[in-house]
């Protein structure tokens, strides 16, 4: 099963969801996820302790939209998180006044 992990981060909380194409399989919350303020390795913790290996392996598409990711640099702080625990997903980060308008 091919499933989409979709995110809409501010500084002080996250909002994700992993879906299939007809519906929402799991939502769950957790700290912002700001590259001002949260490093690669504190983002990949905090996706290793909220999802679980079978879901990290079924994640083909992330879509990230964060508070700060308005730049190569602050949005490869990101971007390289999922790249470690997500090995076949496309991946894409955004800033969140791009994820408002969805």
């Amino acid at each position: 099963m091919s499933l989409k992990l979709i995110a809409d981060s501010g500084s002080t909380k996250t909002h994700w969801l992993i879906k299939n194409e007809s519906e929402i399989i799991r939502e769950f919350y957790t700290q912002g996820v700001n590259p001002y303020f949260v490093s690669t390795d504190d983002l990949i913790e905090i996706l290793v302790s909220n999802t679980s290996t079978e879901e990290r392996n079924a994640i083909a598409q992330i879509q990230f939209y964060g508070a700060g990711c308005s730049g190569d640099e602050k949005c490869s702080i990101i971007k390289s998180a999922f790249v470690k625990l997500f090995a076949n997903a496309n991946i894409e980060v955004n800033s969140d006044l791009l994820g408002s308008q969805y």
